[in-house]
């Protein structure tokens, strides 16, 4: 396999990675927003249910809520969608339990200007074929958060529940009178 070719293989391997990195954290986003949901809407519930709040306070809630959780989920898309190639050798190289950073090391010297002389230009590309290697025998969904997937969902599965137990406990003569007037 030629120089190219073998840089190629490296960079389309290491894009797959990140790219079931980024999917699994973006369907944690989703797990946190959908739990954010829930709470915001059993408080908006128990005050609509306590307070009887006025049509435009509910009017300024509906528009406020959903700019809220924008707002909030914000940062943390944003750093989903910045996630570089070095950071997924890095994850890749953890997940893997790389003790010498092979894939790491080959992002590190595929950037770098060892290409001119032979030795080095042959070490790195060696490198290169290494990490080729290891990503190979690899699955891409194993550098999916799978522990932070697990946590936001039982996260999820308990802020449901808090949320049916609210709209139970109050009665499902006051669920169906302020369900409507929640939109």
């Amino acid at each position: 396999m030629d120089i190219s070719n073998h840089n190629a293989a490296f960079l389309e391997h290491l894009k797959r990675f990140r790219s079931a990195w980024r999917r699994g954290l973006v369907l944690a986003l989703i797990l946190r927003l959908a739990g954010w949901i829930f709470t915001v809407v059993a408080f908006y519930f128990v005050a609509d249910f306590f307070l009887a709040l006025d049509e435009t306070v509910r009017g300024w809630l509906n528009i406020l809520s959903p700019l809220g959780l924008a707002v909030a989920a914000a940062p943390e898309a944003v750093r989903i969608a910045r996630l570089g190639l070095a950071e997924a050798a890095q994850r890749t190289d953890q997940i893997g339990k790389h003790r010498r950073k092979d894939v790491l090391t080959a992002w590190e010297l595929l950037g770098s200007s060892t290409q001119d002389a032979a030795l080095p230009a042959f070490l790195a590309q060696r490198s290169i074929g290494d990490a080729v290697a290891r990503l190979a025998g690899m699955d891409p969904d194993a550098v999916r958060p799978h522990d932070l997937l697990a946590r936001r969902g039982r996260l999820l599965g308990i802020q449901a529940l808090i949320a049916l137990a609210v709209f139970w406990s109050c009665g499902t003569e006051a669920f169906l009178t302020i369900g409507p007037r929640l939109l």
